[in-house]
């Protein structure tokens, strides 16, 4: 007669060896990686070049967006007279004062957020 701890040895074993004993790592393949985020590039020229009392007409030019672009000021503020569409980009309107330094305009869509000053 066999000792227990034999029959007990015996169906670990092969209990191991039914459920494939790879030290308990899968067959399966490893899941992908994730996909890389879309990156947003504001490509529109860094000038803003109007005269005052002379209309201006600019439209903000991106790539990389996945989904529609809303644009937003984030520092700064354009010349007085100047509007920025949040929609389209386009910034346009008659400057009243030549005062103006540098604004940062956003390009943002679901993925993450990019920013470009305007001098």
């Amino acid at each position: 007669m066999r000792p227990r701890w034999v029959a007990s040895l015996a169906a670990v074993l092969l209990t191991a060896l039914a459920s494939g004993c790879g030290g308990g790592a899968s067959s399966a393949p490893p899941p992908p990686p994730p996909p890389p985020q879309e990156i947003i590039t504001i490509t529109s020229a860094a000038t803003i070049q109007s005269v005052q009392l002379v209309p201006f007409s600019m439209t903000l030019q991106e790539t990389g967006a996945k989904t529609a672009v809303t644009w937003s000021i984030t520092a700064g503020q354009l010349p007085a007279g100047l509007t920025l569409d949040v929609t389209t980009g386009a910034i346009s309107g008659t400057p009243t004062s030549q005062d103006f330094e540098q604004v940062v305009i956003q390009a943002r869509d679901t993925g993450p957020r990019r920013r470009k000053p305007f001098r």
